[in-house]
């Protein structure tokens, strides 16, 4: 059997205006264990079908594989094929969007990716920001609109 393992960053590209208006943007530090879920559209490797919906994936769950193989972060059947796919967030990869990545691509999360393929990323509660000049916290930030 052929499993497909791949490992997949989503890059972040906020725009601040000039000078950047906040720091440490992202999964902060302080919310980290708040974060509730990456909101992910999955394709599968094996067959190519896209979700119909939207999969949450959360730092802190954990689901056996089958066949007492480790664990995931999420584990989904595909509905077309029935192949058992898998992701996992890879924690140590979580970063904050920071004022010098201001108009810059930046890596803020990984996935090690077992016959799933992310296609699409929405950004969810658990982000947070900093002002630069108050360092008042901002959390709840919401993310969701997207350049057309």
């Amino acid at each position: 059997m052929f499993s497909l393992l791949t490992q997949w960053s989503f890059l972040f590209l906020p725009h601040f205006g000039s000078g950047g208006v906040y720091l440490n943007l992202g999964p902060h530090a302080s919310t980290l264990p708040d974060v509730k879920s990456f909101q992910l559209l999955m394709k599968c490797g094996n067959c190519g079908e896209i979700s119909e919906k939207w999969q949450y994936i959360r730092l802190m769950d954990s689901v056996a594989l089958k066949g007492g193989r480790g664990s995931a972060s999420m584990v989904q059947k595909c509905k077309l094929c029935a192949r058992e796919n898998s992701i996992e967030i890879l924690s140590s990869t979580i970063k904050s969007y920071n004022a010098e990545d201001n108009e810059k691509f930046k890596t803020i999360v990984e996935f090690e990716c077992r016959g799933l393929e992310p296609v699409d990323f929405q950004p969810q509660a658990g982000f947070a920001a900093e002002g630069v000049e108050s360092r008042t916290v901002f959390s709840d930030i919401n993310l969701q609109e997207k350049e057309q």
